[in-house]
């Protein structure tokens, strides 16, 4: 067979394999996000400035990121690490940072890891954040920690919890599972108010945080356990309530001690406990009022009456009946020898 033999016979079987192949050649690589068309859909960029504008060029969203993915075909875009800013929403840009940022054109962003909103005078931290931009709606899971500042008198709330939510246009925020939180007060002469419950709502328009379910409460040597309870923000400089608590109350007071106490060798500060279904306090007055059937029970005096108020660091309380009023001092120790 010589070589133009050979070179034909090469031709047909070449033609044959072509024939046999053509279907293959012809149909896409795979489908879904691995065919020609959704790899077209699909980019990556890295080290990008990114602006979502809406329907009227208005900027959403802005996002500074090493790496943005864009799924075209499902308008998702992912991006790591993150941050950036969400216009809009408040008088001023919320900031976001987060090790992993998703988002998409409803509206619906995802923060994951390490996860933060942030604005003037509030943030929000936790390892997941959830927010919708149409609802105003935010969740916040995995070691939420928040702080917020009173615009009136600059005080600071701080709460921890494991689970937050709530909406960033109305401030309106519940937290649950355990709930920890501290009051620091901008007039620093002031000791800061601890408190905890398993469920702590706050409400800015009305500067209120209400706690509920085996609620307690620290200011100084005084700490008081109760069912349910309030602390009104706002009203603590206008001279109103500042605390209230309901139901079950129980407080501990140790180590009361004045001054004249204080200086005479061998005296030791009282202890006393009160009960009562109402008690109202004012850190700043040191003063709290206890309702419903009150007793205090001080050293070895047992005290009863229809309001009981007493202070803090001071051996003085007023008794109130349906009748009278009377004010009770603990004795004062003889003088030494």
């Amino acid at each position: 067979m010589d070589r133009q033999q050979k070179k034909l016979i090469l031709i047909f079987f070449g033609l044959i394999l072509a024939a046999l192949l053509s279907p293959w050649l012809r149909r896409p690589m795979a489908e879904g996000d691995t065919s020609k068309a959704a790899k077209s859909r699909l980019s990556v960029l890295t080290g990008v400035n990114y602006y979502v504008i809406d329907s009227q060029g208005r900027a959403e969203l802005f996002l500074a990121t090493d790496r943005l993915r864009l799924d075209l075909a499902k308008s998702r875009w992912q991006a790591a690490p993150a941050k950036g800013q969400i216009f809009r929403v408040m008088d001023d840009p919320i900031q976001y940072t987060a090790e992993e940022v998703s988002f998409n054109e409803e509206g619906q962003i995802e923060l994951r890891g390490a996860a933060a909103l942030t604005t003037t005078d509030a943030s929000l931290a936790a390892a997941q954040i959830s927010y919708d931009q149409k609802k105003s709606f935010v969740q916040a899971m995995g070691d939420v920690q928040s702080w917020k500042i009173i615009p009136k008198t600059q005080d600071r709330l701080a709460m921890t919890a494991p689970v937050a939510s709530g909406d960033l246009v109305q401030q309106d925020f519940s937290y649950a599972q355990g709930v920890k939180g501290e009051i620091t007060f901008k007039r620093t002469y002031l000791a800061p108010v601890y408190f905890q419950a398993r469920e702590v709502q706050f409400k800015r328009p009305q500067m209120l945080v209400q706690l509920q379910d085996q609620v307690e409460l620290a200011h100084k040597n005084v700490k008081v356990t109760a069912w349910q309870g309030e602390i009104h923000l706002a009203n603590y400089h206008e001279g109103g309530a500042y605390y209230t608590l309901g139901h079950n109350v129980h407080l501990v007071e140790k180590e009361v001690a004045e001054p004249k106490r204080k200086h005479r060798k061998g005296l030791k500060g009282l202890n006393r406990q009160a009960f009562a279904e109402q008690l109202e306090g004012w850190p700043r007055e040191g003063k709290i009022i206890l309702t419903g059937l009150p007793k205090l029970m001080q050293d070895n005096s047992l005290i009863k009456g229809r309001k009981v108020t007493l202070y803090q660091d001071r051996e003085l309380v007023e008794v109130e009946d349906a009748t009278s009023g009377l004010k009770l001092n603990e004795p004062e120790a003889a003088p030494e020898t």
